[in-house]
């Protein structure tokens, strides 16, 4: 069975992938307040209903709110971790590429 958050983040195009990402760090943020950002909620819920039209959250239901908060949260992680992953091979593919450098011959001098 495919992993759900894999299956909505390979949906996402790069600006909602941007977007998400952006409001689940407000969102952290606010909940240390204990209180939600409400763009980020209100796109959570959007994307919940677009994603998966057949199971219907309420945005006034507590349980509903934690679980859409949190299942976008780790979207947001993933997508996250994706682009360190990509970033630290481009990293490892530039290293590669300057370290095939010809080193030049020094002549001692006597």
């Amino acid at each position: 069975m495919e992993n759900p958050i894999e299956t909505v983040a390979s949906k996402l195009s790069k600006e909602e992938k941007d977007l998400l990402v952006t409001l689940k760090s407000s969102n952290d943020v606010q909940m240390r307040n204990n209180v939600y950002s409400t763009p980020a909620l209100n796109e959570f819920f959007r994307l919940w209903a677009i994603h998966f039209p057949s199971v219907k959250q309420s945005i006034s239901c507590k349980g509903c709110r934690e679980t859409v908060v949190k299942f976008y949260g780790r979207v947001a992680d993933f997508v996250s971790n994706e682009r360190l992953l990509a970033s630290e091979v481009k990293l490892a593919e530039f290293k590669d590429i300057v370290g095939k450098k010809k080193k030049k011959k020094v002549l001692s001098k006597k």
